[in-house]
């Protein structure tokens, strides 16, 4: 426990402090990204509350959630159709509905 919190204040820190600029493309896929990860781990901390512990399906969730927005997004980016919208509204609709939950089941204790 002590190593994970240091590692998030550690990331944290290299993070403000380090000057890395990403590029305009980049920055739409590692938005994303980021957005499906949150999503991703929301779902997981739902399922570990509610006991259903299933590590392949995590896994299997979370890679094709990833392959399937990086798809789309790279689709969107070569037809210059803005598709990249459906996994933001799909993903930040999708967390929404995971606090939800984890709201309901925190205030049923």
């Amino acid at each position: 426990m002590i190593l994970l919190v240091f590692l998030i204040i550690s990331g944290l820190f290299i993070g403000y402090f380090l000057p890395i600029e990403v590029g305009g493309v980049v920055k739409l896929y590692l938005s994303l990204s980021i957005l499906i990860g949150f999503s991703s781990l929301l779902e997981i901390l739902n399922d570990l509350l509610n006991d259903k512990k299933d590590v392949k399906k995590w896994l299997v969730e979370f890679t094709s959630n990833l392959l399937l927005s990086t798809f789309l997004i790279f689709l969107s980016l070569r037809l210059a159709i803005p598709l990249y919208y459906a996994v933001i509204i799909y993903f930040g609709s999708k967390i929404f509905d995971i606090i939800g939950k984890i709201r309901y089941f925190l205030l049923q204790e």
